[in-house]
């Protein structure tokens, strides 16, 4: 199953963002997540069209995905 991190954040203009780490450490607590997702902020690099892409922090949640192949054609 892979897992993936999903960062949530709010752009400068109050829309949804997502920023999505593959392969993430497992069990990080709120405050590990939510301090990293402050330095993303703080840095105030991404932007687009005037907007902070990442401006404020909604939340956090890992996703696992599961993949079955039936069968695959070479």
């Amino acid at each position: 199953m892979a897992t993936t991190l999903e960062l949530k954040f709010l752009t400068s203009m109050g829309k949804n963002r997502t920023l999505s780490v593959q392969d993430p450490l497992p069990d990080l607590t709120e405050e590990q997540t939510r301090q990293a997702m402050e330095s993303i902020i703080a840095q105030n690099m991404f932007h687009k069209d005037g907007v902070d892409l990442y401006a404020d922090v909604k939340g956090a949640r890992y996703v696992e995905r599961r993949v079955e192949d039936i069968f695959e054609v070479e």
